[in-house]
């Protein structure tokens, strides 16, 4: 008698296995074909025929003027992703940033570009590069 038993909690241990390694397997092909879905661009197709992926032109960074003082857009310990433009006179921001300033209130925490006014601001350096 206990050995069938033996045997039905076998069954059962590779039922729940067999199982759960269908659930796992489907979940991540689930996944996996929503994001390629999500991130592929629809294709369009132009009057020759040519399919050519749909490409979006506007910028989603935030732009600020680069002589914006105490704020930590453009602050020299401020981690974020942003660049200066060409002329110098913009700075395009694409995230939140990270304050490194140990003398700041805000020292390790995320903050906005426009997070401020600063009093221990520093200008960011590549900002006075001439």
């Amino acid at each position: 008698m206990e050995n069938s038993k033996d045997a039905n909690m076998t069954i059962d241990r590779r039922k729940f296995i067999f199982r759960t390694t269908q659930a796992v397997a489907g979940t991540v092909l689930a996944t996996s074909a929503i994001s390629s879905i999500a991130s592929d661009p629809a294709p369009v197709v132009d009057d020759a025929g040519d399919a050519s992926p749909v490409v979006d032109n506007s910028d989603p960074s935030f732009v600020m003027n680069s002589m914006t003082p105490n704020v930590c857009g453009t602050c020299q310990y401020w981690g974020a992703q942003r660049r200066v433009s060409e002329d110098g006179k913009s700075v395009s921001i694409d995230s939140l940033g990270w304050c490194n300033n140990r003398k700041s209130p805000n020292f390790r925490k995320t903050t906005g570009p426009q997070t401020g006014p600063m009093k221990v601001w520093e200008q960011w350096a590549a900002l006075t590069q001439e």
